[in-house]
């Protein structure tokens, strides 16, 4: 992680290894609504027709400074099966995080996942300012270790429904 407070943004970056394929991690990501569903803030979100975009309310808290927002949420670029960037913007205090997702194969079963973000947000008070670095480094460390959850119980799932855990089915 990587931040500057003075400068009004901050850059994150977290990895995690995911025993599960690159595809199954991908379709934990690949459409706005399945994003906002790991994040969590987000307690609504409206998702367009093509599940690219949403209107979303989101419930932010920093310390002991808390509020619920209204904001956006989109995918700006989408390259399948290697990563998406995504945007979620919330209007107070004028909050803007730019997501990278970005997935590597590390052995046919097993996928690195790379979470990158630029947050910028407007004019906060010396003391907010003081509590958000911990809060963003949580919030974003928290959606990307969810990310990696979903894929590897969903992967493991479905190795159980093939009868690959090395369990024998029973007839």
């Amino acid at each position: 992680m990587t931040g500057d407070l003075g400068a009004q943004s901050l850059r994150y970056s977290h990895a995690v290894r995911v025993r599960a394929p690159n595809q199954a991690v991908w379709q934990e990501i690949e459409t706005i609504d399945l994003i906002l569903a790991k994040i969590e803030e987000v307690r609504q979100s409206v998702i367009d027709d093509r599940h690219q975009s949403a209107r979303i309310r989101a419930h932010m808290a920093w310390g002991p400074f808390a509020r619920t927002v209204d904001g956006t949420a989109r995918i700006l670029e989408m390259h399948k099966p290697q990563g998406l960037t995504f945007t979620l913007q919330v209007q107070i205090p004028n909050i803007v995080e730019t997501g990278r997702l970005e997935l590597s194969e590390v052995a046919s079963e097993e996928t690195n996942l790379r979470f990158e973000t630029d947050v910028r947000f407007g004019r906060l008070s010396k003391t907010v300012r003081n509590v958000v670095d911990d809060a963003l480094e949580a919030h974003n460390r928290g959606f990307v270790e969810t990310v990696a959850t979903m894929a590897e119980r969903h992967w493991l799932a479905h190795q159980r429904l093939q009868g690959r855990d090395g369990i024998a089915e029973h007839p």
